[in-house]
């Protein structure tokens, strides 16, 4: 649980090493935080060509992908 809402994970294990691999977690709040940063992600790609926006929208997708890489630490150490 997180913020009061279940967290779900998206995984798949590993063949050769059986071990479980998280792709992703879904849950009310974090969802925001992925779509931010798959939002930023494809207008990076729409704007590939355009130097100076492709820069701008780097440097909000740090700051995003680094929000998001937080809150998921966070679950993997605290609630799983």
């Amino acid at each position: 649980m997180y913020k009061d809402k279940p967290v779900f994970q998206w995984h798949y294990v590993c063949p050769v090493c059986k071990h479980v691999h998280t792709v992703r977690f879904y849950n009310e709040f974090i969802n925001t935080y992925f779509d931010k940063v798959t939002r930023i992600e494809f207008d990076m790609w729409l704007n590939r060509k355009d130097k100076e926006k492709h820069n701008q929208l780097l440097v909000e997708y740090e700051i995003a992908k680094g929000e998001l890489e937080k809150i998921n630490n966070f679950i993997r150490m605290e609630l799983l």
